[in-house]
């Protein structure tokens, strides 16, 4: 059995992750990080994609965006802006697209949709974004 090492990854809304994994993948400005236990310590910056873990045996993925990893021997901390299993992100697109009208999923209206996305990417970076045409 592979030696495993304390996980937590952590947003600004909650606590995403926590628990002892046998590796880890990230992404950094250099390339994919692998994190094994007892690695040298660090600290580096997360790149957004997806966070690969395996735990017990099995590979799981998190979808990220930017933020900083800290590691030392035993345990590894991810501090990330947003952080999402993959099956969160597709319920979520699935309850828009229901709630979008004909109107909405032309795409000559991507001004619409455009305007909507900023202000989701603007909740997750807690900036305001105000509208100042009317179309």
């Amino acid at each position: 059995m592979e030696k495993s090492f304390m996980l937590n990854i952590v947003t600004p809304d909650r606590e995403f992750f926590s628990g002892n994994i046998e590796s880890l993948i990230i992404n950094t400005p250099s390339g994919e990080a692998g994190i094994l236990y007892h690695t040298l310590p660090m600290v580096t910056v997360l790149k957004s994609g997806t966070i690969k873990m395996k735990r017990n045996g099995r590979w799981m993925e998190a979808v990220n965006s930017d933020g900083f990893v800290s590691v030392t021997r035993e345990k590894v901390t991810v501090l990330s802006q947003n952080c999402e299993w993959p099956h969160e992100t597709d319920s979520e697109r699935g309850e828009e697209n229901r709630d979008m009208d004909d109107e909405e999923r032309n795409p000559y209206t991507s001004i619409k949709r455009l305007k909507r996305n900023l202000r989701r990417s603007s909740r997750n970076s807690k900036l305001k974004i105000t509208e100042t045409d009317k179309m």
